[in-house]
């Protein structure tokens, strides 16, 4: 088996149970009995248990950004139609059963006690690359206040991404999308 392909196994293995079950609710052996593969193996593409959780956020950090960099293009010209295309992406992805929110957020989470772990650190670093994404729709659109604008827009994303999440209904991301256009046609 090549390199690429094992170290690639692996982060998919961890990528699919870290994101359903929590960083810390899975062990490297079941990431290991999952994938078919020793923990000399394991170790061997990732020397630690954080180094593979360091990995995978990146990995879905870089999904993230590069999702929503298409879905704004895609959206057309219009700052409202670009960023209310986030909102109704998430939308559409509420219904479905293997949707659990933003992978960064809840990785952050189980780390709450601690906000210097590094897992909070690029959590921090993720919504600060969002809300520069916001920021530069809002500028090139050539609307005032894109700092302040953009830093609600980020908030009205993770509220909508937590409510659709926690009570399963897509109403409240298409809710704070109607909440986005309001904002930048003010």
């Amino acid at each position: 088996m090549a390199a690429q392909s094992t170290r690639g196994r692996i982060l998919a293995i961890a990528k699919d149970l870290f994101y359903r079950e929590g960083i810390r609710n899975v062990g490297i052996d079941a990431i290991v009995k999952r994938a078919g593969i020793t923990k000399p193996t394991l170790y061997y593409y990732f020397p630690s248990k954080d180094a593979l959780v360091v990995a995978y956020l990146e990995l879905r950090e870089a999904a993230i950004l590069a999702s929503l960099k298409k879905t704004m293009d895609a959206a057309g010209d219009d700052v409202a139609d670009k960023i209310g295309a986030v909102f109704a992406s998430v939308a559409r992805e509420t219904p479905n059963p293997r949707w659990k929110g933003c992978p960064l957020v809840r990785s952050a989470a189980e780390f709450a006690g601690d906000p210097q772990h590094m897992v909070r650190r690029l959590a921090s670093t993720h919504k600060k690359r969002v809300e520069e994404s916001f920021e530069t729709a809002v500028r090139e659109a050539g609307l005032p206040d894109a700092p302040l604008k953009a830093r609600q827009l980020t908030v009205l994303l993770d509220g909508a991404i937590t409510h659709a999440f926690v009570h399963g209904d897509p109403d409240y991301a298409l809710a704070a999308g109607a909440a986005v256009r309001a904002l930048l046609k003010a």
